[in-house]
């Protein structure tokens, strides 16, 4: 079963690379060769699948690698997909999630944990699917150090639990400002809407935190943000009036092309807000 479940992470895997090779157009021949590969390793999979069946290959003992830990690395990578299809990823996160993944214990390391026969002086295939992994895993960090520098690996193991940091360049505020285009957050007065404690004031960063939201953009009870009370309150209207901001058109923005995207749009513009009007 644990095997089986494997095999079924390596088709997971390959989706996802499909997803971000049609995000990410710039970057389509390294992720379709990727998932290429990950279709080849499923098949691989099912290989060692009929050895198993056979009683050729087992797991090494003492080994925390075990059908349901698969299962649920699965289901972070369904996630990750989802997350990819609706925008919310930029390419950044794309190459950290995958070297990841890669470089994971499930799908890093499970191979090598696996013994299998095979003639003297020839590869098993657990050696070549670890090989194959290792590989992918190389391939990732090079490419993420070209585009981003070493520090993009930093922190690379938290992404699978969902607790990876959100990148300083594109971060959007719970009510649509843009925190990577906003003077105070590049000056280090202020450390961006998330992360300041201080805010206890602000009753949309505290609905949007309780809710587990991103931000505005992802409320559902409302169809237009400015018909929510919290959102358009007496102090954001006179910070929408002094400084020029439309926030309910940022929060239109980022349901039409995502978060990510819509601070790239406003970094590169070097605004922290639409202007009214």
């Amino acid at each position: 079963k644990t095997i089986e479940q494997l095999g079924h992470m390596e088709l997971a895997v390959s989706r996802l690379y499909r997803v971000f090779a049609e995000r990410f157009a710039e970057e389509r021949s390294l992720w379709d060769g990727l998932a290429d590969e990950e279709e080849q390793h499923h098949q691989w999979v099912m290989t060692l699948l009929e050895s198993a069946r056979a009683g050729k290959v087992r797991i090494k003992e003492d080994t925390k690698v075990n059908a349901e830990a698969v299962k649920r690395a699965i289901e972070r990578v369904e996630e990750l997909m989802a997350k990819a299809i609706r925008g919310d990823m930029d390419l950044y996160e794309a190459y950290r999630t995958a070297y990841a993944l890669e470089t994971s214990l499930t799908e890093g390391k499970a191979f090598s944990l696996l013994e299998s026969q095979s003639p003297q002086g020839q590869p098993s295939v657990c050696e070549e699917l670890d090989g194959a992994t290792s590989a992918h895993a190389m391939r990732l960090r090079l490419r993420l150090e070209e585009l981003f520098g070493e520090a993009a690996l930093e922190d690379v193991a938290q992404i699978l639990s969902g607790g990876a940091k959100k990148d300083p360049r594109y971060e959007v505020a719970a009510c649509g400002l843009v925190c990577s285009a906003c003077r105070k957050k590049i000056s280090s007065e202020c450390p961006g809407c998330a992360e300041n404690e201080k805010a206890t004031w602000c009753k949309v960063r505290s609905c949007v935190q309780e809710k587990g939201y991103g931000s505005c953009a992802d409320c559902q009870s409302y169809d237009e943000a400015e018909k929510c009370p919290k959102f358009n309150n007496f102090f954001s209207r006179l910070f929408g009036f002094f400084h020029n901001s439309d926030r309910g058109k940022c929060i239109r923005r980022i349901k039409a092309v995502g978060p990510a995207e819509f601070a790239r749009e406003m970094v590169g513009k070097g605004r922290a807000s639409l202007p009214r009007g």
